[in-house]
């Protein structure tokens, strides 16, 4: 049984359709981003160009979050090269599959995220990191600044505003949404 898609890309499940869980996660962030995309293109191209493409890495601890982020990231044109939810992993991995950005989430079950961007720094890697987090917590974006975070991004930020950190941060710039700059200075 095929998903059945309303107009306005919203859908409409059935319990045979359950186990189409990932492609209808994936199938749902693509419309939306594609949605969004028809009002954003100018802040979606970077001087009337299309973007390059990027190599991400995903870490995070949960499923769906990462297939979402998947499905988003490769209709924005993004290349997604591995993903992981165990930090022990997280930075090798990422080496080895030669990502430019690593999204990075700092609650990772019973781990930390800091514990990546600490190793990330410990080794000089090239991988630059964007936490993409629900934390808004000053003092959690002072500590991720602190080990080299390249980005910050609360999780309920747009999809507009997660590509941009991501394109930024590929260019050798850093990215902090308005709200995370606030939180920034709170730390202060």
């Amino acid at each position: 049984m095929k998903p059945v898609w309303r107009q306005s890309c919203q859908p409409t499940f059935s319990r045979e359709m359950l186990h189409f869980g990932s492609f209808a996660a994936r199938h749902l962030v693509s419309c939306r981003f594609r949605d969004h995309q028809k009002h954003d293109d100018k802040q979606l191209e970077t001087h009337g160009r299309p973007r390059n493409m990027t190599r991400v890495y995903l870490v995070d601890d949960q499923l769906l979050l990462r297939d979402g982020l998947h499905a988003l990231l490769e209709t924005a044109g993004h290349q997604v090269v591995g993903e992981c939810s165990d930090p022990s992993e997280a930075v090798v991995e990422a080496q080895r599959q030669q990502a430019q950005v690593m999204l990075l989430d700092l609650g990772l079950g019973e781990r930390s995220g800091f514990e990546v961007l600490q190793e990330l720094k410990r080794r000089d890697s090239p991988v630059k990191a964007v936490v993409l987090t629900m934390s808004a917590q000053p003092r959690h974006v002072a500590e991720a600044v602190r080990l080299g975070a390249a980005g910050y991004v609360l999780k309920d930020a747009g999809a507009v505003e997660l590509l941009q950190a991501i394109e930024t941060v590929a260019s050798g710039r850093r990215f902090f949404g308005p709200q995370v700059a606030d939180l920034a200075l709170q730390a202060l």
